[in-house]
C-alpha cells in the first residue's frame, strides 16, 4: 500500500535532505541517530548469506507496559506483498499454466474491460484501473473476500486505456490473486503457502485473513503533529490488503524470500532474470515484477516498499554484492524505510552515510505569522491541493488538503534562515518567495518541485 503519496497528501522518497546532511561513519552512531529520531522495528542484512547486522530497536506498543521489539516479531510488509503475488503468477506461467500476455478476460468473464488488459499490465499498473484503496475506512473492523474487493473497483471507469500509462494501483494485484485462484482451483492464501512459503521455510509469513489472526504481531504507530510516536490504539484490519499488500513476515523470513526466488527454489533462474528484467520505465529506475530495478550510488539494486498507517518496510537486493538489506518498522513518519536503507546501503558500500540531522532555527512566534495563509494548484490528474498554513501553540503548522481531503497537522520546522522550512513527515524543505506570495515545496529524491500561490 502506498499511504501518504506526493499526490496523495505526501510521498516518502528515496533520499536525504542533504541541505542538512551529516557525514555518519561509525555503524553504531546511524543505529544510534535511527533510535534518536524513533526508530521502532527490526533491521537485518545478510551478505553472501551470511548476517553483517541485525537490530531489533522500539516498542512492540508504545503504551504501558510497554515491551521491547524482538527479531522473532512479525510484522506486515504491505506492498512488498506485491513481489509474493507476481512470483505467485510467473511460476504459473512457468508450469505453462497461463501467459502473462493474456487478457485478463480469459480468466475473469465478467469484468468490464477485461478484454483490454493483460496479466502483465495488472502486475506493471498499466491497466488504468481506479485504486481501490482510495475508499478503504483503515480503522474500519471488516473483513473482505476477494470478491468483496473487487466489487469496490469493478465497476469504476478506467483512468486511462491499458498499456498507455504507468499508475501505481493496487486493484490490479486484487485482479491477480483472482487469476492465481480461477488457474490454482486454490484460495490465494492456501496458494501462496503451499507453493512459495512452505518450500522457502518461511515459518513466519503467511497472508492475514481474520481480524484477530495477529494476536502478538506489532501494533502500529505513526507520528503525532509534533512528530512524537503515537500509538495508534488498533491493529488494522488487514483483509482489505490481500494480494496488494496483507502479508505478515519477520526480516529473517523475508531473506529467505528473497534468497528462495532467486536460487530456483520456486521459480527458476531463468524465470527470476525475467522477472527483474520484464519492466516498464520510470525514469533512472525500471517497475518490474513487484522489483523495482533501480541504481544506488552507482551499484544496480533490487528493491521494492509498502506502508499502510502504522507500518513500514523495505527489501532490497543488491546483486554485485550478494547483499539482502530488510528493514520492518511498526511506525509510519519520518524518514521512509527507503530512505534508511539507503543510509545503510551506503555505509555498507562506502562505510560512510549523508544523514539528515535538522538544526531548528530559533524564530520568535510573531515572525511566524507573516508565513500563515492558504496556498493552492490546480494538478492535472489529481485536482487541488492546498496547503493550509497556520498557528497553533505559537508554532507554525501545514494542513495539506487533497480536492477537500485532509488527514491532519504536521509543524513545519524553520531551518537555516527565514522563510525557509522542513517538513520532517516527508523529507520535504518549503521555502516561501520573497514577497509571500508562493512557496516551493520539494521533497528529497524527487526532481521537479511544486509551486504553490497564494490565495
Amino acid at each position: 500500500m502506498k499511504i501518504y503519496s506526493v499526490l496523495s497528501i505526501l510521498v516518502f522518497s528515496l533520499l536525504s535532505l542533504n541541505s542538512f546532511g551529516k557525514i555518519f561513519t561509525d555503524l553504531d552512531e546511524i543505529f544510534d541517530h535511527l533510535k534518536g529520531e524513533g526508530f521502532s522495528g527490526v533491521i537485518h542484512a545478510e551478505k553472501n548469506g551470511k548476517v553483517i547486522f541485525s537490530k531489533a530497536m522500539g516498542v512492540k506498543k508504545n503504551k504501558e507496559p510497554k515491551e521491547p521489539i524482538k527479531l522473532s516479531h512479525r510484522s506486515f510488509i504491505g506492498s512488498v506483498t506485491k513481489q509474493m503475488t507476481a512470483v505467485a503468477i510467473l511460476q504459473l506461467e512457468q508450469k505453462g499454466l497461463l501467459s502473462v500476455k493474456d487478457k485478463v478476460s480469459i480468466y475473469i468473464k465478467d469484468f468490464p474491460n477485461a478484454e483490454k488488459m493483460t496479466v502483465e499490465n495488472l502486475v506493471h499498473h498499466t491497466a488504468g484501473l481506479w485504486n481501490y484503496t482510495q475508499m478503504i475506512d483503515f480503522s474500519q473492523d471488516k473483513n473482505y473476500e476477494l470478491d468483496d474487493l473487487i466489487d469496490l473497483f469493478k465497476n469504476k471507469p478506467l483512468d486511462f486505456e491499458p498499456g498507455t500509462k504507468h499508475q501505481y494501483s493496487n486493484s490490479g494485484y486484487i485482479l491477480l490473486a483472482k487469476i492465481i485462484e480461477v488457474v490454482s482451483g486454490q484460495r490465494f492464501a492456501d496458494y501462496l503457502r503451499e507453493h512459495l512459503f512452505i518450500p522457502l521455510k518461511m515459518k513466519n509469513t503467511g497472508l492475514i485473513e481474520r481480524i484477530d489472526q495477529m494476536k502478538g504481531a506489532l501494533s502500529g504507530h505513526q507520528w503525532d503533529k509534533d512528530y512524537k510516536l503515537k500509538y495508534i490504539g488498533y491493529k488494522p484490519n488487514l483483509t482489505w490488503a490481500h494480494a496488494a499488500g496483507g502479508v505478515y513476515s519477520t526480516a529473517e523470513d523475508m531473506i529467505l524470500w528473497g534468497r528462495g526466488i532467486r536460487s530456483g527454489k520456486v521459480i527458476s533462474k531463468k524465470t527470476y532474470n525475467q522477472m527483474i528484467s520484464r519492466c516498464v520505465s520510470g525514469g533512472t529506475s525500471k517497475y518490474c515484477y513487484a522489483a523495482i530495478n533501480d541504481t544506488w550510488s552507482g551499484q544496480n539494486v533490487i528493491w521494492h516498499n509498502g506502508g499502510f498507517p502504522g507500518f513500514n518496510a523495505v527489501s532490497v537486493y543488491v546483486p554485485s554484492l550478494d547483499l539482502d538489506l530488510v528493514i520492518l518498522r511498526n511506525y509510519l513518519g519520518g524518514s521512509s524505510s527507503v530512505a534508511q536503507a539507503h543510509w545503510l546501503f551506503s555505509w555498507l558500500v562506502n562505510k560512510s552515510a549523508d544523514i539528515p540531522v535538522i538544526d531548528e532555527l530559533d524564530v520568535e512566534p510573531q515572525d511566524l505569522q507573516r508565513y500563515t495563509g492558504t496556498y493552492s494548484k490546480n494538478i492535472e490528474g489529481f485536482g487541488k491541493l492546498e496547503f493550509f498554513i497556520h498557528i497553533k501553540n505559537e508554532k507554525l503548522y501545514i494542513r495539506i488538503i487533497k480536492n477537500g481531503h485532509f488527514q491532519e497537522d504536521w509543524r513545519l520546522i524553520p531551518v537555516e534562515t527565514l522563510g525557509k522550512f522542513v517538513l520532517k513527515v516527508a523529507d520535504a524543505q518549503m521555502t516561501y518567495s520573497e514577497d509571500l506570495k508562493q512557496v516551493r515545496f520539494i521533497q528529497s529524491g524527487i526532481k521537479e518541485p511544486i509551486f504553490l500561490n497564494k490565495e
